[in-house]
């Protein structure tokens, strides 16, 4: 059984050897490793170089990671398929122990194990938090660890490449659309991979960018995906200078559920409405924005009016 581990990279000379020595010490295993640079100017090429013949690469401009990947896994040879970032690492013996569920499990197609997220000098900080496969779990919750996933070639073939529009969560639509059609499996307390998490990286620099992204590849298969629509809502009301993150809150849960075609139950509706009760009518012409317009602005209006007469009344008979 042969591995083919693409790595996209750029710019990432200060962890990219060590992302390729950790692929490259995993013995009693074939593979190949396929490293696509979007043409560094960090001192990346000379460190491929330096490796030789051990790895296939190019360097040449690219329209992102995802394009990246997608160039790998056009031109893999392997029976299994996977990816790792140029700033994640494999831990000892990850590929011989998916070889080994491979082998054992012939109906399987896409496996994950468990992770951590690593600094900048490879110490584990925290577990990546991962669970067994359930579906609509997954709709609320990217629950795998990305560089400790691993899928054979059919899976490539049937389901296609990455969305090259995605920046961000590309491989959480790949694990959505797969788990689609055929049910996912978890190497529960196998440790693969180590995922690197710092201040400057894609994930934790543009958190907005990042969960719009999410809530928007998610809302693709579900037409109730509240968890996400919360958590951006949320973050949207954390930003700095808002003087009312609560209100705020509720707002941005209709003002997304509008943008993203979310229609609201009577949960979500009431949580968003409870912290704008107090005086909804002047809340909400507090924090909608001067030139919002639209339906969403218009049906959050008429919930807080509607609030404000039912208010009215309870005070009367109390």
């Amino acid at each position: 059984m042969k591995f083919s581990v693409i790595v996209p990279s750029f710019n990432q000379a200060r962890f990219l050897r060590r992302t390729l020595e950790s692929v490259l010490s995993q013995s009693g295993v074939e593979k190949e490793i396929l490293v696509f640079d979007a043409g560094s100017t960090d001192g990346s090429l000379e460190i491929l170089q330096s490796f030789g013949p051990e790895i296939r690469w190019v360097s040449e401009p690219d329209k992102g990671q995802t394009d990246a990947i997608n160039k790998g896994l056009k031109v893999a040879t392997g029976d299994v398929h996977c990816y790792l970032n140029s700033d994640d690492i494999f831990y000892p013996g990850a590929l011989s122990k998916v070889r080994d569920f491979f082998e054992a499990n012939s109906g399987a197609r896409l496996v994950y194990g468990d992770g951590n997220h690593i600094d900048k000098d490879d110490r584990a900080t925290e577990a990546y938090y991962n669970e067994p496969h359930d579906y609509q779990r997954l709709l609320e919750i990217c629950y795998i660890c990305q560089p400790a996933a691993f899928w054979r070639r059919e899976v490539t073939r049937e389901c296609g490449l990455f969305d090259s529009t995605l920046q961000y969560a590309m491989d959480y639509e790949y694990w959505l659309r797969v788990a689609s059609f055929e049910p996912l499996h978890y190497l529960k307390g196998e440790i693969l991979a180590g995922s690197r998490m710092y201040a400057d990286n894609k994930t934790l620099s543009k958190r907005v960018d990042v969960h719009r992204e999410i809530l928007a590849v998610v809302r693709r298969y579900t037409s109730t995906p509240y968890r996400w629509l919360r958590v951006l809502a949320d973050i949207l009301a954390r930003e700095p200078g808002l003087i009312r993150p609560d209100a705020c809150y509720g707002r941005n849960i209709l003002t997304l559920a509008d943008e993203y075609n979310i229609p609201l139950d009577g949960v979500v509706l009431s949580e968003a409405c409870a912290v704008m009760a107090d005086d909804p009518l002047r809340l909400m012409a507090a924090v909608m924005p001067a030139k919002a317009r639209g339906r969403a602005q218009r049906a959050a209006v008429r919930v807080a009016t509607k609030l404000s007469g039912i208010h009215a009344r309870l005070k009367r008979n109390t």
